[in-house]
């Protein structure tokens, strides 16, 4: 069973997230997905809309104990979803209670707390949010956390509150050949594969749609795919589509997902175009178009970036930032360009101009991108690593 507070038709990463792991996982498992009313129930799987009150400890664990009959549990975890401010106790509260009835646990952590802050209420939500996840972890049998930066930390904390973290999950004698230790929570990355199919297109449809949207006359594009707010620095994309210019003034810049109305010459407003909102099938056949995706993350990409995978998902170059937020795995990876938080603007700037200049090496990396997915990202692979740690006994050691 998976617990989710949001569902299609509800917009956004989670609720597309959780309907699409329902169906990849539907594939061995008998699923059923708990969640609130007014969501889309007609599906492959089981949709129970039956949780109104997700701050009713006694009534979810009812909920979800005459849901889940006796197969395991994954919860989606976003602290935001289940109350105001991300504060909610009775979901911690309620996987404790079944933790206690043996219930075997995995939990998707797509966010763990929002940072420490002086002002009073944003301070109590973070202060709420650590001791939520505190008791998250003693709960569950398996925690899966979407960014690899994230799941380097909370390993390294593995002892915390008398949990040992294994790779195993099984228990075994303790260090001195004596009482055996108590061998909690497994940690795994938990990457959000992209939310957005790849379409089939003709040989001539790179042509086609660039000149349906006045871009006929472009020797390159680059583009933008996500909503233009807080974090994504879009001011860097502008940057860097100005410095290509320099380079190749026929450079377009496509923003898709936002409709940003920057301050624009008449000669860059002739090469530029915002898209807006695009169902998934029209942006896959625009990503399809594109030479370069610019994707400058104000804290470094991750595997929890759901832009950046639906790029690696269509082959593309993708440019990008690295920073606190990029675990090992991403920096040694050699299928997009990183450059470093530190460089700057200007920097990534920079780097967009060097990479459209270089055709050959876009064209390279959009393969390497696509196979690194398919390898490691998609949502086969999700699914089978969830997978297994849905299928493993609960092994508990008292005393």
């Amino acid at each position: 069973m998976i617990l989710s507070g949001m569902f299609p038709p509800m917009r956004g990463g989670l609720p597309d997230h959780t309907d699409r792991l329902a169906h990849a996982l539907s594939k061995d498992f008998r699923v059923t997905v708990l969640t609130s009313p007014g969501v889309d129930t007609d599906r492959p799987f089981a949709v129970r809309a039956e949780v109104t009150n997700w701050h009713d400890r006694d009534g979810l664990l009812h909920r979800v104990r005459a849901a889940a009959g006796e197969g395991p549990i994954l919860w989606q975890y976003v602290p935001h979803m289940y109350g105001r401010g991300g504060v909610n106790f009775a979901v911690p509260g309620a996987m404790e209670g079944l933790a206690q009835d043996g219930r075997r646990q995995v939990v998707l952590a797509h966010e763990i707390r929002a940072p420490l802050s002086w002002w009073p209420h944003r301070g109590f939500y973070a202060l709420s949010h650590r001791f939520m996840w505190r008791r998250v972890r003693k709960a569950a049998d398996g925690i899966g956390i979407s960014t690899g930066a994230w799941l380097e930390r909370e390993r390294r904390r593995g002892p915390d509150a008398g949990i040992v973290s294994s790779s195993h999950g099984t228990q075994g004698a303790g260090p001195l050949g004596g009482k055996p230790v108590v061998t909690g929570v497994r940690w795994f990355l938990a990457p959000s594969p992209s939310n957005i199919p790849v379409v089939r297109v003709d040989a001539g449809h790179c042509r086609a749609w660039r000149a349906s949207h006045g871009l006929e006359g472009a020797a390159q594009v680059m583009a933008f795919f996500g909503s233009v707010g807080t974090g994504k620095q879009f001011d860097w994309v502008l940057e860097g589509w100005r410095e290509a210019r320099r380079r190749s003034e026929a450079t377009g810049l496509v923003v898709l997902g936002g409709r940003p109305d920057p301050h624009l010459t008449d000669e860059e407003r002739r090469w530029f175009r915002a898209l807006g909102y695009l169902g998934g099938e029209e942006i896959s056949q625009a990503l399809q178009t594109v030479d370069l995706l610019a994707l400058p993350f104000e804290d470094g990409v991750s595997e929890r970036r759901s832009s950046f995978m639906v790029g690696l998902a269509h082959g593309m170059a993708v440019l990008t930032t690295v920073g606190e937020g990029t675990g090992e795995e991403l920096r040694a990876g050699d299928f997009f360009r990183g450059v470093p938080l530190e460089a700057g603007g200007r920097g990534f700037a920079i780097a967009a101009g060097q990479g459209l200049a270089e055709v050959e090496m876009l064209r390279a990396m959009g393969e390497r991108a696509l196979r690194r997915y398919a390898e490691r990202y998609d949502w086969a692979c999700l699914a089978e690593t969830i997978g297994r740690q849905l299928g493993e006994r609960r092994s508990r050691v008292s005393g």
